[in-house]
């Protein structure tokens, strides 16, 4: 029951790294939406969805030495990204690396296990030491670098699918959306002892792995340059003013900011100045959204606070709607006043 129990362990505590730093890096990277939620964690609970964290494990450990599955995913609004298509990029590499990092660090430990013991006489190591070396040699290495191989498949919803939108300039990551079909094909590679092959893998590269501990230290020394990169914040103007606000807080506050955007952006066109391109690019984006095509609901602004218009699906073109019948009004005002 303990060999069974491990590996679940290590993968809940795997897997909620592993989520802490999709949600920390949108959050570095401008996106507040998974902070606002509360997925900037390490607390376990807010990350675990009981079919994939806790029934896919345990039916897996029963049948094998390792436990995979999935967490549930962090939301993550690209609107906020400062380059959507590169930061939506970093965020989904932040998984797997955390995972990297993760291995890099257990084999470190191993090498000081084995230094530490090598100064005691033989016989007299403590055996939770032995049981810790095990633990972290035969199962923590390989695991997380099994999850890291896992993520980086290609197949929607993985991390891997993001590394294709990003190959194909993809803003609005189209081929990251066929997520129900590519929750099919995880769960055929997951129930059809594909994975042996690959923990047969990990398992053969942890041995070379805790040879080589200075590889963890250089990637934690990555790691330090990639904080210090998030930590830097920049911000684009639109018509010499910054759109982005420093504070957001709530979907009610994500609307309204996104509105004062579009509107913003929407005035600077109908004056015919010129706007940032990734302005440009997320206003584009929001009027090739046809929602779920159907018509909108009347010629009105929307409710900021109303619940069902926060989970339209037709939400970007009422704001479109919304911000070019402004941004024409007030031109058609300036044009009267100059008159």
């Amino acid at each position: 029951m303990t060999e069974m129990l491990l590996p679940f362990f290590i993968f809940v505590l795997s897997g909620t790294v592993h989520e802490f730093a999709h949600a920390w890096s949108a959050f570095r990277l401008g996106d507040p939406t998974a902070r606002d939620m509360g997925r900037v964690s390490l607390n376990p609970l807010v990350h675990i969805d009981f079919v994939g964290t806790v029934v896919v494990p345990l039916i897996i450990v029963y049948y094998c030495p390792y436990a995979i599955g999935w967490m549930k995913p962090v939301p993550v609004d690209t609107s906020f990204l400062r380059n959507p298509v590169r930061d939506s990029f970093i965020v989904s590499l932040a998984g797997p690396f955390s995972n990297l990092l993760l291995a890099f660090s257990g084999a470190v430990a191993v090498c000081l296990i084995h230094w530490v013991a090598g100064f005691m006489a033989e016989g007299s190591v403590p055996l939770w030491l032995v049981d810790l070396d095990d633990l972290i040699y035969y199962y923590f290495i390989p695991l997380n670098l099994m999850l890291a191989a896992f993520n980086l498949l290609p197949v929607p919803p993985l991390d891997g699918s993001s590394i294709v939108d990003y190959i194909r300039n993809d803003p609005h990551g189209s081929y990251h959306r066929q997520a129900f079909f590519g929750m099919i094909v995880v769960y055929l590679l997951v129930f059809s002892r594909v994975f042996d092959h690959l923990w047969s893998a990990a398992y053969s590269v942890t041995y070379f792995l805790a040879l080589v501990p200075l590889v963890s230290c250089a990637l934690f020394v990555l790691s330090l340059v990639t904080v210090l990169v998030f930590n830097k914040k920049t911000s684009e103007p639109v018509s010499g003013r910054v759109v982005r606000p420093k504070k957001r807080s709530g979907p009610s506050s994500r609307m309204k900011n996104s509105s004062e955007r579009a509107l913003a952006v929407a005035q600077a066109l109908a004056r015919g100045e010129k706007v940032s391109s990734s302005d440009a690019k997320w206003f584009a984006k929001l009027k090739e959204d046809r929602g779920d095509g159907q018509s909108l609901c009347a010629p009105i602004s929307y409710s900021m606070d109303n619940d069902f218009c926060q989970g339209c699906a037709n939400l970007t073109r009422c704001l479109v709607r919304d911000a070019e019948e402004q941004a024409a009004r007030k031109s058609g005002a300036d044009s009267t006043a100059g008159e």
